[in-house]
């Protein structure tokens, strides 16, 4: 074989080298725009149904189930927090709130996918999946085609399956 069947071995054993491990990594889907969606918690087991709307730094969340918990509604902005519920009005400080708020949950769960630090990223066909730790639990978040949230499961209790996720 001469120098140029040589090299032009090379270059194909390169290339079919490299389209392979194209499709192991992957870069982490921005999400730092303004989206909305809903969501199936489970949480144990508890099932929580929520619509959330996130725009700039606030977030806006209502219950949709369980039946005890229809309507409440759960604004983090910043450092901040309200929660509404038949009248009655609680804010405080976000770094106060029980650490049971499934809200302040799904919300840190995101911010934590959106830095991306800790976590990494490959890719399956068309899916992005993300393997990481957050709050002590191994984490593991699945993107669509459109590198959107399909669902986070954190540790063996918590899932949160995502809904019609999409950009505002």
């Amino acid at each position: 074989m001469n120098i140029r069947g040589l090299v032009l071995l090379f270059v194909l054993m390169t290339s079919i080298f490299l389209s392979g491990c194209s499709n192991d990594v992957a870069k982490r889907p921005d999400l730092k725009s303004d989206y909305e969606f809903e969501a199936v918690i489970n949480y144990g087991d508890k099932a929580f149904n929520i619509y959330c709307i996130k725009k700039s730094e606030q977030w806006k969340f209502t219950y949709k189930s369980p039946a005890q918990l229809i309507d409440m509604e759960v604004i983090l902005e910043n450092e901040n927090y309200k929660i509404s519920y038949n009248g009655l009005v609680q804010e405080g400080l976000r770094s106060e709130m029980p650490d049971s708020n499934i809200c302040d949950f799904v919300a840190r769960s995101l911010e934590y996918i959106t830095r991306g630090k800790g976590i990494e990223f490959h890719k399956k066909d068309d899916i992005i999946i993300g393997n990481g730790v957050f709050d002590g639990g191994d984490l593991k978040v699945t993107y669509d085609k459109n590198r959107l949230p399909k669902e986070i499961i954190i540790g063996k209790d918590i899932e949160i399956k995502f809904n019609d996720f999409k950009k505002v």
